[in-house]
């Protein structure tokens, strides 16, 4: 599992060993759309998918959001702020 030092503490409530050992792709990320944890399954999806680039530029501390190209990523950063205020 690939997680942000500095975010970790924040994850103390969830069952990270689940997500570490899950073969679905899981990744965590922070109000602002900063990627903070991802499983190795999510680097395993993009290797498979000629995304060994993609891993490199949006790594653990990018903004997910970057990743879209328009008019993706207003719909997906729209999709994510709405679900982070309904919890």
């Amino acid at each position: 599992m690939y997680i942000d030092p500095n975010f970790e503490p924040l994850l103390n409530l969830l069952d990270l060993e689940s997500i570490r050992s899950s073969s679905d792709v899981i990744y965590i990320i922070d109000s602002s759309m900063i990627l903070r944890a991802h499983n190795e399954s999510w680097v395993e999806f993009a290797s498979r998918n000629d995304g060994n680039e993609i891993l490199k530029k949006y790594s653990l501390g990018s903004n997910i959001i970057q990743a879209f190209v328009d008019p993706f990523d207003s719909y997906y950063e729209g999709v994510y702020q709405n679900s982070m205020e309904c919890n």
